[in-house]
């Protein structure tokens, strides 16, 4: 049986595991989108039912915040840090 120091160790690491692998996914799909699709150009998946586009957003979710991503940031930076620290 393991200890609960034991336990919470092994928790952290598959977290921190999962983690890296959807950080690695997510910056590989960027890489591998910037590198074939031209933005506004429709690609077509599934015929006309399904398409990518290439979009870029300079503001955060739902067109908030034009031009003032950083703040958004900002805020979540310090919430992981508060999360880490306690």
């Amino acid at each position: 049986m393991l200890s609960a120091k034991a336990w919470v160790s092994r928790q952290s690491l598959l977290v921190f595991s999962i983690g890296i692998v959807a950080l690695a996914i997510d910056q590989a799909s960027k890489i591998l989108v910037l590198s074939t699709l031209t933005p506004r150009t429709r690609v077509d998946v599934l015929g006309e039912w399904l398409g990518w586009y290439l979009t870029f957003n300079d503001s955060a979710a739902f067109s908030i915040g034009v031009g003032a991503t950083w703040i958004f940031t900002l805020i979540s930076s310090i919430a992981v840090l508060t999360l880490i620290w306690f």
